[in-house]
């Protein structure tokens, strides 16, 4: 079955136009993994999908489309909403059936959809500060973002800080390979050097990475190519750098393997402990108007501590719960100063990385204590299967504005012809 042409067991068929669905439907198409749709309307409830899976895998993909057209039962929404991704499968499929349906296709962040999420989850509409943090979304920059704090209505996202980019040598493999992100992370804090630091201050860590089988030299070259490696924001890279340098995690033979290894290594540590080193710099936006800055939280002093500490055989749980602390208090003060800087009082956590308990319990108590409200998942997931309702919840935001400002005109035009034109 061809996927650019839609069908369903109510008989559309290849160039036929599909029926409206009530007015202000809209179709979400989701992620690419853990990939959901979601169909909301003005007066219709959000109903969000069966989680597929990888829309990558030819199977997975063919039950997901088959599943909307089965949904839509031969009509059309008036809205599709799409990942800004613009290779995902999920985008790509809204293309066609926008062009199919000559319908409009809004494409919505990926950070600011896991935002609307849980805005639409909890039935919040005024401004919040959103915490998110994941394994990588496409960034409106075109980068791979992953560690953001983002001023966000269900119409609006502002990045207001960041985690520090950093090199991925290999790219997707880094997600697999946790030396990879570890490499990355040093050649971001020391430049060129990173080998040589690594060799004299943590020789365990140094071994480690000799018998990974990597190529020191190949690495090297590629690091030195900043135009042609990928860089990356993700929180999610940063757990597997530290399982890497700590010893826990040498591969993620599933998902978020090193993630769970650190997050349970951690559970024998108090909830309140000493953190490492961490840099919170804020710099002004180029061409901002606004007169707003973007702060950037370096972890980095964090990471050449953890690899010291390791290979003087501190213990992994110590340095796990350290490790957790470190992460949590950079964000929160990030988070803090974006709140007390645009005034608002809600403070929202989600992406994959807050199924992590100790972490997201904790960075919401330092939100807490300094007057934030916080708001966090009860039932959907902070992961990529909830990035359709938020997507669905823009939609309807979006509709909602457009018609205001289409009232507005006719209010104009009405007022211009009784004044003579």
């Amino acid at each position: 079955m061809n996927p650019a042409q839609p069908t369903s067991r109510r008989g559309a068929r290849n160039g036929d136009t599909a029926r409206p669905l009530p007015p202000d439907s809209v179709l979400a198409m989701g992620a690419e993994l853990k990939s959901t749709f979601c169909i909301a309307g003005r007066r219709r409830a959000p109903a969000t999908s069966e989680v597929f899976g990888d829309l990558k895998e030819p199977a997975v993909f063919r039950r997901y489309f088959r599943a909307i057209a089965d949904a839509l039962g031969g009509e059309s929404p008036e809205l599709i909403v799409c990942d800004l991704h613009p290779a995902y499968l999920s985008t790509r499929h809204a293309e066609q059936l926008a062009r199919e349906w000559s319908r409009p296709l809004l494409r919505v962040q990926h950070h600011h959809a896991h935002v609307l999420a849980l805005m639409a989850e909890r039935g919040v509409e005024s401004r919040v500060v959103g915490v998110v943090c994941d394994g990588v979304g496409y960034g409106s920059d075109g980068n791979a973002w992953g560690g953001e704090i983002l001023l966000c209505t269900p119409t609006t996202s502002q990045r207001c800080a960041h985690l520090r980019e950093f090199p991925l040598p290999g790219g997707d493999l880094a997600a697999i390979q946790t030396w990879r992100p570890a490499v990355g992370l040093l050649a971001a804090a020391l430049g060129s050097s990173w080998h040589a630091w690594l060799v004299e201050h943590a020789p365990a860590c140094a071994a480690r990475l000799e018998r990974c089988g990597a190529d020191i030299r190949l690495i090297m070259a590629q690091l030195a190519r900043r135009d042609t490696l990928m860089h990356t924001s993700s929180l999610g890279r940063i757990f597997d750098a530290v399982a890497f340098l700590t010893g826990v995690c040498g591969e993620n033979r599933c998902e978020a393997q090193a993630a769970i290894a650190l997050e349970t290594a951690a559970e024998s540590q108090p909830t309140e402990v000493p953190p490492l080193a961490y840099v919170l710099r804020a710099a002004p936006r180029v061409g901002d108007a606004t007169g707003s800055d973007t702060a950037t939280i370096d972890l980095g002093p964090m990471v050449l501590e953890i690899a010291q500490a390791a290979s003087r055989g501190e213990p992994f749980d110590r340095l796990a719960g350290q490790f957790h602390e470190t992460v949590a208090r950079a964000l929160a003060d990030a988070a803090i100063g974006t709140a007390r800087r645009h005034h608002v009082p809600t403070a929202a956590l989600t992406g994959g990385s807050f199924v992590n308990r100790r972490l997201r319990t904790r960075v919401a108590a330092l939100l807490e204590a300094a007057g934030l409200r916080v708001l966090t998942h009860e039932t959907v997931s902070p992961g990529d299967s909830g990035i359709s309702l938020g997507q669905a919840w823009a939609g309807l935001h979006w509709m909602r504005l457009a018609r205001i400002k289409a009232c507005a005109g006719e209010d104009r035009a009405a007022l211009a012809a009784a004044r003579g034109g």
